[in-house]
Parts: C-alpha cells; sequence; structure tokens
C-alpha cells in the first residue's frame, strides 16, 4: 500500500510540474512589422514604380511568411516608423533601380536596397542593410522588382534568425540561410 501512495504522490507532483512548463508556442517570439515597409524621405523612385508596383506592402507581405516560416510569431500594425513596446522590426527601401532599357513592359536590370532595424522595447538591437538585384527578361519592371523584395524578405528572416532565434522545435522548421549578395538573374 505504501508503494501505491508514493506512486500517486509521484504522478500527482510530475502532473503538477508539466502543467507549469511551458510550451514552445509560448516562448515564441512575438514581432511587430509594419503593414507598410515605406520607401525612405528622400530618394529617387520612378513614378510608375510607385504607383503600380506596391513594393511597400508585398515587402512586408513577404517578411511576414518568412518571418512564419521560421515559427516568429508574428503582429502587423497598420503605419510605419512607429517605435512599440516588445520586439518591432522597421524596414525601409533605401535604393530602388529599375533599369527597363526604354520599356516599361520589357524588363531589364533592378535592385532595391533596404535598411531594416530591430528595436526592443524601442532600444535598438541591431541593424542591417541588404540588397537583391534581378535582371530576368520579360517580367516587367514590377516581376522583377518583386523578385528582389521577396528573396529580401528571406534575408530579413534570416537574419532575425542570427541574431534573435526562436527555440528549437520540431524538425519542419525551415531556418534557411542566404547570401545577401546573391544575384537573382537566370
Amino acid at each position: 500500500m505504501t508503494c501505491c501512495k508514493h506512486m500517486i504522490a509521484f504522478i500527482v507532483s510530475l502532473s503538477i510540474a508539466m502543467i507549469s512548463l511551458p510550451t514552445f508556442s509560448d516562448e515564441l517570439p512575438l514581432i511587430k512589422i509594419s503593414d507598410r515597409m515605406p520607401y525612405a524621405k528622400g530618394i529617387k523612385v520612378p513614378e510608375k514604380v510607385r504607383t503600380e508596383c506596391e513594393l511597400e506592402s508585398k515587402l512586408a507581405k513577404h517578411v511576414k511568411s518568412y518571418l512564419e516560416k521560421n515559427r516568429f510569431k508574428v503582429s502587423v500594425i497598420h503605419g510605419d516608423g512607429i517605435k512599440h513596446s516588445g520586439q518591432f522590426l522597421d524596414v525601409r527601401m533605401i535604393g530602388v533601380h529599375g533599369d527597363d532599357f526604354g520599356s516599361w513592359e520589357s524588363g531589364g536590370g533592378s535592385m532595391v536596397v533596404i535598411k531594416a532595424e530591430f528595436n526592443q522595447n524601442g532600444k535598438t538591437i541591431d541593424t542591417f542593410s541588404f540588397y537583391r538585384k534581378s535582371n530576368r527578361r520579360f517580367q516587367g519592371i514590377c516581376g522583377l522588382l518583386e523578385n528582389c523584395v521577396k528573396t529580401l524578405g528571406k534575408d530579413i528572416s534570416g537574419w532575425l534568425v542570427r541574431i534573435n532565434p526562436p527555440p528549437p522545435g520540431d524538425e519542419t522548421s525551415s531556418k534557411e540561410e542566404t547570401s545577401f549578395e546573391e544575384d537573382l538573374s537566370d
């Protein structure tokens, strides 16, 4: 009978201990991002790129997607440049080049340069600049530039994994290494 009492006491104490253990989902970092990742003030961006390509929202969409693939929780905030409590990622496009060789539809060499700033409770933790270029033909400028911002979303996520890794988890996590100077040419 004493053995059963000890066994029951052990099971009860183990159950209580397991209830108090945090789960991986409780430990995932929550990163706030803006719904738009704007052009920095003063940079020259062709009017057609500004009005037709929607790079500000597409960059935010790709950053969010890749952060979630790397198991970060993401909260999308309306507006840009707002300092928030907790972890906040501020991303700005500081350079956009679209060389269409004289024709909007033909597509040519294109490049997007961004600066990312990772803040925690209003304090800058790390900053980094990334760029991507693409010279695929016959996609048009918006298609070329979207290739750049999509890959930049992956780059930013990879950078955040390195400086603020999520907790270890299952093997389905996709921590993707990137080369920041990779050319997206065919």
